[in-house]
């Protein structure tokens, strides 16, 4: 989920009520694709695309759900005191997040936003799973 519109390809309309962890109700206005472009130990790597991602523009950060990936996708995640690594069922890390002295955690990467915003944004991006995710 993110409340970045300008992020999100093949954008449709969807309206989906979300119940967060402090029991607010919010609700998406559409869903589409994010391209990312993860840093692995200091170096840009192929790009991924997230789908389905919600458009949930009363939130304040990213959200990814790391069970959706481990059921759905099949993804291993390796967590350490410092980082989670995202690996494909084929052992590869497609992504990683350093984790804060908070317990949360930041997706190492930018985001690779649609081109007709470019010229206006910023392309860093934050990624941020809950410690109850």
């Amino acid at each position: 989920m993110t409340p970045h519109r300008h992020w999100l390809q093949n954008y449709a309309p969807k309206y989906v009520a979300i119940k967060l962890a402090d029991n607010n109700i919010v609700y998406s206005t559409g869903v589409g694709t994010v391209v990312f472009s993860p840093v692995i130990n200091r170096k840009t790597v192929r790009s991924v695309e997230f789908t389905r991602v919600l458009h949930v523009p009363d939130l304040r950060n990213n959200l990814l759900s790391v069970l959706y990936l481990t059921r759905n996708i099949r993804f291993t995640v390796h967590i350490t005191v410092s980082q989670m690594s995202f690996e494909c069922p084929t052992g590869t890390p497609l992504f990683v997040a350093g984790i804060s002295s908070s317990n949360t955690a930041f997706l190492d990467g930018s985001t690779v936003p649609l081109a007709e915003y470019v010229s206006c944004m910023d392309l860093t991006s934050h990624w941020f799973m809950s410690k109850f995710t």
